[in-house]
């Protein structure tokens, strides 16, 4: 078994070849199980979809160590593209699966679609940050329901049109998971604070002060969305994987198994 200490070799490229999939590389950091972390979907299911497909092929052809391949959704499944709904589902559908263990993270926009479904005063700026989307891929007619009773209105028909079980679902999402020497959050973490003491608001929203830091949590690689890069920001001690998907058409994940690291992207 390779030392902890083994040197880096050259750095994972910045973005998939033809293929899909970055040449692997070895690294530092080490986790026991294969472990493919997936960026910000914000409801773009046909991407989803087609990444799904990619990680579940390369899975197949891939040696497990310690049990089935991990897949962690690092939260904003929704808002701004056409299909947030669609994306709820399949990963619901996607934790049924028995080829994979699932662990979906909460993001920033889930943190708004429950806030919505108890109070509508959010309404407005859930609006501005993509959230009509989310509304329209429930079936919910905006200009209809607001028409004559604003944001009451439309609560009460989102309240309506959104299943119990998506409900549940997001409810579910954990704030962060824990792998080897990898830690994966949504936002990020606040510099110095324990884990255990990161407030839900750092990990939904936090940027500047995660991303300015050099080793923003000792000990632990950070895996992270939220904040979207044309490239996936590859660092010694943070990996940020959300590649705008809703706007740029690439959805990016990340593997990473035993001292290595692949980038997978949808082509």
């Amino acid at each position: 078994m390779k030392s902890h200490r083994t040197p880096l070799n050259r750095p994972l490229p910045r973005r998939a070849g033809p293929s899909g999939q970055s040449p692997t590389v070895q690294v530092r950091s080490h986790v026991e199980q294969t472990v493919y972390a997936i960026g910000d979907v914000h409801g773009r299911q046909d991407l989803f979809e087609k990444l799904i497909d990619q990680i579940r092929t390369d899975a197949a052809k891939t040696e497990h160590v310690g049990g089935r391949p991990v897949v962690v959704l690092l939260g904003d499944l929704i808002d701004r593209g056409p299909q947030s709904a669609g994306c709820i589902e399949r990963a619901m559908r996607l934790a049924e699966e028995d080829w994979c263990q699932i662990e979906s993270l909460k993001g920033n926009h889930e943190e708004a679609f429950e806030l919505f479904l108890e109070d509508n005063t959010v309404g407005p700026n859930w609006m501005q940050h993509g959230g009509g989307t989310t509304l329209t891929s429930y079936g919910v007619d905006i200009n209809k329901e607001a028409g004559g009773r604003g944001w009451t209105g439309l609560q009460a028909a989102f309240q309506r049109a959104v299943p119990e079980a998506h409900r549940a679902y997001v409810k579910s999402m954990k704030l962060w998971v824990e792998f080897g020497d990898y830690l994966f959050v949504h936002a990020g973490v606040r510099p110095g604070v324990p884990i255990e003491r990161q407030s839900p608001t750092d990990l939904l929203w936090i940027r500047q002060e995660f991303l300015a830091a050099e080793v923003p949590y000792p000990g632990k690689v950070v895996v992270h969305g939220h904040t979207p890069m044309r490239q996936p920001d590859l660092r010694r001690w943070r990996i940020g994987i959300d590649t705008g998907a809703y706007a740029s058409g690439i959805l990016s994940a990340i593997r990473l198994r035993g001292f290595e690291r692949t980038l997978i992207q949808t082509a």
